[in-house]
């Protein structure tokens, strides 16, 4: 009758959903006609979801909210820093790819090194952003080689935006010095169990439209679990999800004047990568993961510049067919 008897059902977890996938999916729906998405793995493994339109528009629509507040629109051009290969790439022709639907311009960490930042810098020069977004391992990464390389940008955007792992302090602190321009993050899931969303105090609000967010304590009486109920995606909901991540809630009301519920921080989505021998950084280690479906876990492990040792743990499945794709 309440969300209070949510509590008298069990906590699903990432391994259960990724066991049980298609199970998880709602019959009242063609699997078919629906959207899929991976996620990014950096809380864990991977999963596949299936979703709807509307709840895919949802979800940028509570983006766009969180945009607002800073006073950024539809029409702003933005510049996005990620680790997954945009459908437009081709790494033998571009460095940049540019997507002229959402007025914006890509950058792929994966081709940032200190062989080419000089590229990169005078992009940045010649063209103006009104934000950059995306995730804070591939700013910080262009944002310390161009530090590095003592070149400076002159054309600075109003804002960055965060989401898919967390930012730290000292992140924070580089870019606006390199970049000019303050921070803020948005907090979502491809699972869209929950949105987490920062004001103008920096306080991270819950997005209660689209989840319900439980905390539950760990053995650190500052940090608290969250478990996510979502009700924004009907193709796929989850209830009782562990996601892994870990929030430290704050007392009292924002200044900001929204009553959803206030987390001061955000932990547990860290991403790795592997350094390659021109000083590059290889991200989004989840997209080789993605592509072999019957292995359960996997671990890249590198101890020197020229070599990763791949260690991986696989099903019952597993063929040679899945190793060739790794590889």
């Amino acid at each position: 009758t309440s969300l209070k008897d949510i509590k008298e059902l069990p906590i699903i977890t990432k391994e259960l959903i990724r066991k049980n996938n298609l199970d998880f999916v709602s019959n009242y729906f063609d699997k078919k006609k629906l959207l899929t998405q991976v996620t990014s793995g950096t809380t864990g493994t991977p999963l596949e979801i299936f979703k709807t339109e509307k709840s895919n528009s949802l979800f940028f629509a509570l983006g766009w909210r969180h945009k607002s507040r800073f006073g950024l629109t539809i029409n702003d051009r933005r510049l996005t820093c990620s680790g997954r290969i945009a459908k437009s790439y081709e790494p033998n022709d571009l460095v940049i790819a540019n997507s002229l639907f959402t007025n914006r311009s890509y950058f792929n960490g994966c081709d940032i090194n200190e062989n080419n930042i000089d590229k990169f810098s005078d992009y940045l020069n010649k063209n103006s952003f009104g934000f950059y977004e995306g995730y804070p391992s591939v700013v910080d990464w262009l944002a310390q080689l161009l530090n590095k390389n003592k070149l400076r940008i002159l054309n600075r955007p109003k804002l960055i935006v965060t989401g898919s792992e967390q930012t730290s302090k000292v992140q924070k602190e580089r870019w606006l010095k390199t970049f000019g321009a303050r921070t803020t993050e948005f907090y979502g899931t491809a699972e869209f169990v929950g949105c987490l969303s920062e004001c103008e105090y920096g306080n991270l609000h819950e997005d209660f439209e689209c989840g319900h967010i439980e905390i539950i304590p760990t053995d650190d009486e500052y940090t608290k679990k969250m478990i996510q109920t979502g009700w924004g995606n009907p193709a796929m909901p989850f209830i009782r999800y562990n996601i892994g991540d870990t929030v430290k809630p704050k007392d009292g009301k924002c200044p900001c004047g929204r009553e959803s519920k206030i987390f001061e921080d955000l932990s547990g989505r860290e991403e790795d990568y592997i350094i390659t021998p021109n000083k590059g950084k290889l991200m989004g280690l989840s997209q080789v993961f993605n592509k072999a479906k019957n292995v359960i876990q996997m671990q890249a492990e590198q101890n020197t510049i020229n070599s990763v040792n791949l260690k991986i743990v696989p099903s019952k499945n597993f063929e040679k067919s899945d190793l060739d794709i790794l590889l």
